[in-house]
């Protein structure tokens, strides 16, 4: 049997605020906007902030006996359980399949690693160390 436990992504209010923002700002323009071009361009715009803040609500990461999976509408990847050294707390703001800045680097081999922001972040380690006794944790 396979038991795998799913973490959502902790979003940030500030994430989603800096997307929220400028399409609120494009809807307003779009219904005073008087040409049909410019009313098709802001929609298009909107869209494209609508996936954008779906997307930060689509980051999951499931853990089961044997890997770590991180999910996300465009993203799919996964790291063998074993392999991972040590998790650290970053607030490190670099480019990653995570919604907030409240983050754990977790680390598979001297210089690569992954950075993700799980809701329920104490859950999610002791999940990890459980499966793979040998992680370090960096607090």
């Amino acid at each position: 049997m396979n038991n795998s436990n799913q973490y959502r992504t902790k979003v940030s209010p500030l994430f989603v605020l800096l997307l929220a923002l400028p399409a609120a700002g494009l809807l307003w323009d779009l219904f005073s906007s008087p040409t049909t071009r410019a009313k098709l361009f802001y929609m298009l715009l909107v869209i494209f902030w609508v996936v954008c803040i779906y997307f930060l609500f689509s980051i999951r990461y499931i853990l089961d006996e044997k890997e770590l999976k991180v999910k996300s509408l465009f993203y799919s990847r996964s790291y063998p359980i074993d392999m991972f050294q040590r998790i650290e707390y970053t607030r490190n703001p670099l480019s990653a399949p995570a919604a907030s800045l409240d983050r754990l680097e977790l680390f598979y081999s001297k210089h690569d690693s992954i950075i993700i922001s799980p809701k329920h972040k104490e859950e999610f380690v002791a999940e990890m160390q459980k499966l793979n006794p040998n992680i370090q944790i960096i607090k």
